[in-house]
C-alpha cells in the first residue's frame, strides 16, 4: 500500500501509469496463451521499469528504486 501511495502521488507517474485495458489484456494473454510463463509485463510503466532494470542491473535498480520511494 505504501508503494502505491508514493508512486501514484507523483503526477508524472500517474500520467505514465497503466490503463486498466492494458492490465486486462495482459491478464487475458497470461490465462490463454498456453505458455509456461510466470511473469508478464503489463502497461507502459512496467515496461519502462523493466528496461531500466535490465540496463542498470538488479542491485543498482533496487537501490535507485529504494531511493525514489523511501529516500534511502
Amino acid at each position: 500500500m505504501i508503494f502505491m501511495n508514493v508512486v501514484l502521488a507523483a503526477p508524472e507517474n500517474r500520467a505514465k501509469g497503466s490503463l486498466p485495458e492494458d492490465i486486462a489484456e495482459a491478464v487475458y494473454k497470461a490465462a490463454t496463451d498456453g505458455k509456461d510463463q510466470l511473469r508478464y509485463l503489463a502497461g507502459r510503466d512496467a515496461k519502462e521499469y523493466y528496461a531500466r532494470r535490465l540496463e542498470q542491473g538488479d542491485e543498482v535498480f533496487r537501490k535507485d528504486f529504494d531511493q525514489r520511494l523511501f529516500g534511502q
